[in-house]
């Protein structure tokens, strides 16, 4: 089953996900992602309240230590 979300995107969420490894590529870095997406520090918290979002909506993973 399906469900369908709509979240509102800032500009540097938008360029965090547009980076976003495609399922079957390696595992990468948040901070890794948002340096090749240009992301300015400044915005590292807009970043991090979207990985949470896709995090518990089990589109990415947490990495296992």
């Amino acid at each position: 089953e399906r469900a369908e979300r709509k979240i509102s995107l800032t500009v540097s969420q938008g360029k965090f996900l547009f980076y976003l490894p495609f399922p079957t590529a390696n595992f990468e870095r948040v901070e890794d992602i948002a340096k090749q997406s240009g992301i300015e520090p400044e915005a590292m918290a807009e970043i991090t309240d979207i990985v949470n979002v896709l995090i518990e909506l089990n589109v990415i993973e947490k990495e296992k230590v």
